[in-house]
This record gives structure tokens, sequence and C-alpha cells, in this order.
């Protein structure tokens, strides 16, 4: 290692100091997968002492403890050594990108697992450091390089497969996020379940209150929509004022209707914009299928959108006879 790395004797760690409680809570966090005693407490001494930035330093020994540090904590980024105690090679490395797919990972190596670390890359890590090069300078160069790497990951696929003004799937995500949700629903000997909204007289709420006005009520919807439905589903804009819901796993159509309905109730009086309250309806047409049919989503939606608009017209008909 070099020479600014600091300096410690492998039959007895050096001691680190604990950060006080302002540090800890203002001090960018890192997770350490390493179940060598002494290379662990080298990585922690550094990022905690003397790297650039000071770190908040959680330490796993097994890819299991990573696993479940990750699903209750936020890290900056994780520095993972791929061969520990309950695992070997890249199959660390694709353990820890599955469980935590928005923490930038550094993967610490031996010199002799340049070549696995490479592949590493291609599964998702942000980059790697051979254990013989680490040290401060090397260390924070590489975290930051990791961070930002990940920031422009999770940028051009949000471009890509996300819904700019709502956040939600887009079209090309959805035909992803449905292939899942079959393959689960499957799984589960029940149907899957479709639902297709369409925003009534869109185009009068944008001429009437504005572009900004119809912009909100479109992201308002979209949190209606989530609010709706259970964090298995998937809600996905398909453009313009157009909705797609996939609900898994279903006994019947009445659960689908029971959905439809607290979309209905969550909407409630309209949305608030701008202190002023503007009421809109929404048409739901919504199907099953079994995953058994392998039925191709397109015609899937086409028997929703019918029903939609079955909707749709046998509600201006009742409004008409209202007014009349």
């Amino acid at each position: 290692m070099h020479n600014d790395m600091l300096t410690m004797s492998r039959s007895a760690p050096k001691p680190t100091s604990i950060p006080n409680s302002d540090q800890q809570r203002s001090a960018p966090r890192a997770l350490v997968l390493e179940d060598d005693g002494f290379d662990a407490a080298v990585t922690r001494e550094l990022l905690e002492k003397f790297c650039t930035r000071k770190y908040q330093v959680t330490v796993a020994s097994s890819v299991q403890e990573s696993i479940r540090h990750l699903s209750r904590e936020v890290f900056s980024v994780a520095l993972v050594d791929m061969n520990v105690i309950d695992s070997k090679g890249l199959e660390t490395v694709q353990d820890i990108v599955r469980s935590s797919s928005d923490t930038p990972i550094v993967v610490l190596t031996g010199d002799e697992d340049i070549d696995t670390a490479t592949e590493a890359l291609r599964l998702g890590a942000q980059d790697y450091i051979p254990k013989s090069q680490l040290d401060n300078r090397t260390l924070q160069r590489t975290i930051e390089y990791a961070i930002q790497r990940k920031a422009k990951e999770t940028e051009l696929t949000m471009r890509a497969y996300y819904d700019g003004l709502t956040g939600l799937a887009n079209r090309a995500h959805l035909y992803e996020r449905w292939n899942r949700s079959l393959a689960r629903t499957e799984r589960s000997g029940k149907d899957a379940g479709l639902m297709i909204a369409d925003l009534d007289r869109f185009k009068t709420i944008n001429d009437h209150y504005g572009h900004d006005a119809g912009d909100d009520l479109l992201k308002h919807f979209a949190s209606v929509l989530l609010d709706s439905v259970r964090e298995s589903d998937v809600v996905a804009r398909l453009g313009g004022d157009e909705f797609i819901v996939v609900l898994e796993s279903l006994q019947n159509k009445d659960e689908l209707d029971r959905v439809r309905q607290a979309i209905f109730d969550n909407i409630g009086g309209g949305f608030n914009y701008r202190g002023q309250v503007i009421p809109y309806t929404v048409s739901i047409g919504g199907t099953l299928t079994s995953p058994k049919d392998q039925e191709d989503l397109l015609a899937v939606i086409k028997r929703a959108d019918i029903e939609m608009y079955e909707f749709k017209a046998s509600s201006r008909v009742a409004a008409k006879k209202i007014d009349n």
C-alpha cells in the first residue's frame, strides 16, 4: 500500500476514533463489505480520518449482513470485497446490486482478480480498486467518480424508462414491467388486471386554466393512482392524459373494480392549483387476463380501452339526463 496510507499492525489494528453525534449526522455514509478484520480496519480508518470527506462507516462481514443494512439504511457508497465468508466472485456483486440498485458500488479486489473486477462493472458496479493500490487519495477519487457515474447512469435510466413529467414508468418500461408482473402472477395461480385511465375533457382544462395547470393535474393524478394501488402494482403514463395500471394476482373482476373505486374516491373534489380547487373526472376501463393465455400487452390494453370508452359514453349520457 502507498506511503500516505495509514500504517497498521496486522496483529493489533489501531482502534479508530468515533465521530461525535454532530459529525455522524452530517457525514456521508459508507458501507464496507469485508470479512478480513485487518483490511476492514484499514478501509474504515481511511474513510473516517484520511479521506478529504470524512465518512461514517458501517462494516459488514457477509453479503447477508450487507443486504440487511442496505434494506434499512441509505449509503453514499458501498465498498465491496468480492470474496467474503458467504459469497465468492461476481455473485457477491450481483447480490449487492440487486439489493440496492441506488447505491454506488466500488469493488475492492486483489491484483489477481482484475479481470473479474472489470466484469463486475458490467454487472452494475461503478468502479474498482486493487487493494495493493488502496490509499486515501485513490479511495477518495474512486468514490467520487463512482458517485458521479451512478448519478449519470440513474439520469440516463430515468430518461429511457420513466416519464419526465410524472416520474411514472413510460411506455418502454411498461412492457418490461408487464412481463415481470405476469411471471409473478402466474406463480400465484391468479389473474393479472390492467386498467387504462383517461382524464375527461383534459383539453378544456388546459385551454381554460393554462398548460401549467394541465401539467400539475397530470402530476396530481399520477399521485392519486400511486396512492390507490399496492407497491407491487405498476402505474405508467402512456402519453398525453392516458395512464395504465397493472395489477398483480387478482382473484376476480371485483378486486379490479375495488381498485377503480378507490381511484374515484381518492380524486375527491378535484385538485388544488394555486389556491383554486379545479374539479375533474376520469374514465377508467379494466380487464383481466390469465398469464397462461400469454396475451400480447397491446391486445389487453385494447380490451381495457374499449371498456373505458363505453364508460365515458355512458357517463356523458347520464350527465345529459341530469342536465335535462
